[in-house]
């Protein structure tokens, strides 16, 4: 069509077209009119009805309309396939979207680094941040002490080097920590047998040291173990026996013999044959018995046989050597590893306690850093070696910039913190979100969830 406003038109030529054009439409007929109406009508409906089945909301809660927003707006990382279009009423679909909003807010929240599984705090300022980074350095730099202090003990040891310092070898190497105290015996001298057999022996070799000491009380006399092991019990019983089978006076001539030969033997009181030499003669049997045992060089001490010094090596000797086993896995050098245990055993000053000296130390540092940690809204889960810990303080450090965003998903996510966060994972959109999606519509679906998976 040609613009009359043009300074090029030809206004006449336009005015001519248009008047043809009117005297040709005002030729038609009322009937064609009609059905011109009619036809617009139609297509009228046709659209209007159109329009509200593309709009009219499903038994679900949302139209095709919305449904192809969604679609076009781009693809679903994922597929979730149902029985049909109407498997959910409006009630089912919201508690769909509830999740998948939340993975949403997950998303802008954390979906664009890695976890920051060590990290439980749910308020965040410059000062918390600043403080919270200072800690995670400290206990980096006191885990290296423990790498190094722990390199030297195991060169010392004789074991294999252990890149990542799993926590069972260092639960291992602390077992030795026993050896460090000042009540640590020498175990050189205690009998190597099975545990169940030492400490039988044991409890056996503290029966006898009191039965021993009970019987020595019962002496009217007092006597020295000295003495009742020089005297000769036996025939001085055999005399007191035969005095009490004579005839008086005799009779009591041969117990005075007894009772003056007793006498020589004893360190104070009167000495009693009818009394004493039953007593002694369960002193001596007691005491052949103990210095028999297997631990009576355990037990022997300048104040005489200590019961309770043989039970308490016995004790010390289970230990280390359940701790000593345990290592043997882990030997790489056999020699050097059986010298070191000999020398732990022993309690030997030199180059391998002083190892286990500082590694126990280390230990105690980073058990302090880890506390501080902690007490700053750290997580370090147990279990975890020392290359897992400082993956997840390096990823602290190195994330920074996502703490503050990353409290907030915390706080909002504070309930499921302790079944969710707990492990350290490199996804937490996967390893948390999706699945408590998949949960909750497996279980508002039942058999209609036909499948849940990533494309």
């Amino acid at each position: 069509m040609l613009e009359l406003h043009s300074n090029k038109t030809d206004r006449k030529s336009v005015l001519t077209q248009l008047g043809r054009g009117w005297d040709r439409s005002s030729g038609a007929t009322e009937e064609e009119w009609i059905q011109v109406t009619e036809d617009l009508r139609l297509s009228r409906d046709h659209l209007n009805a159109y329009v509200q089945a593309l709009h009219t909301k499903g038994t679900q809660g949302f139209s095709v309309f919305d449904a192809v927003a969604r679609v076009v707006s781009g693809e679903a990382p994922f597929k979730i396939l149902f029985d049909s279009k109407d498997a959910h009423d409006v009630e089912s679909y919201r508690h769909l979207v509830s999740p998948a909003a939340e993975l949403g807010r997950t998303h802008a929240a954390v979906g664009s680094g890695p976890a920051l599984s060590f990290v439980h705090s749910e308020h965040w300022s410059f000062k918390w941040e600043t403080e919270f980074v200072e800690t995670v350095e400290s206990l980096c730099t006191a885990l290296g002490n423990l790498r190094q202090a722990e390199h030297t003990l195991a060169r010392e040891l004789g074991l294999r080097s252990d890149p990542n310092l799993g926590a069972k070898r260092r639960a291992r190497l602390r077992a030795l920590a026993p050896r460090m105290e000042s009540a640590a015996l020498d175990l050189s001298v205690v009998p190597d047998m099975p545990a169940e057999r030492l400490s039988a022996l044991a409890k056996t070799f503290a029966t006898d040291v009191g039965e021993r000491a009970a019987a020595m009380s019962r002496t009217v006399a007092t006597y020295s173990l000295d003495a009742v092991r020089e005297m000769p019990s036996e025939r001085l019983d055999a005399s007191w026996r035969e005095a009490q089978t004579k005839f008086w006076p005799a009779s009591a001539f041969a117990r005075r013999r007894v009772r003056k030969l007793l006498q020589t033997y004893a360190d104070n009181g009167a000495a009693d044959p009818g009394v004493d030499l039953k007593a002694l003669s369960v002193v001596r049997e007691r005491d052949a018995a103990i210095r028999e045992s297997l631990l009576a060089q355990v037990a022997e001490t300048r104040g005489g046989t200590d019961a309770v010094r043989a039970t308490e090596a016995v004790r010390q000797a289970i230990k280390f050597r359940k701790a000593v086993t345990d290592l043997h896995s882990e030997v790489e050098e056999p020699t050097r590893f059986d010298s070191a245990t000999d020398a732990l055993g022993s309690a030997s000053p030199g180059a391998l306690l002083d190892a286990l000296k500082a590694y126990l130390a280390a230990e105690d540092e980073t058990r302090e850093k880890t506390r501080a940690f902690e007490q700053k809204d750290g997580v370090a889960p147990d279990g975890l070696s020392v290359a897992e810990i400082e993956a997840g303080l390096a990823t602290v450090v190195a994330e920074r910039a996502r703490l503050a965003d990353w409290t907030q998903w915390v706080e909002e996510n504070a309930p499921h913190w302790e079944s969710s966060l707990l492990t350290v994972s490199s996804n937490p959109l996967s390893s948390i979100c999706s699945t408590k999606f998949v949960r909750k519509t497996a279980a508002l679906n039942g058999s209609s969830l036909m499948s849940a998976r990533n494309r």
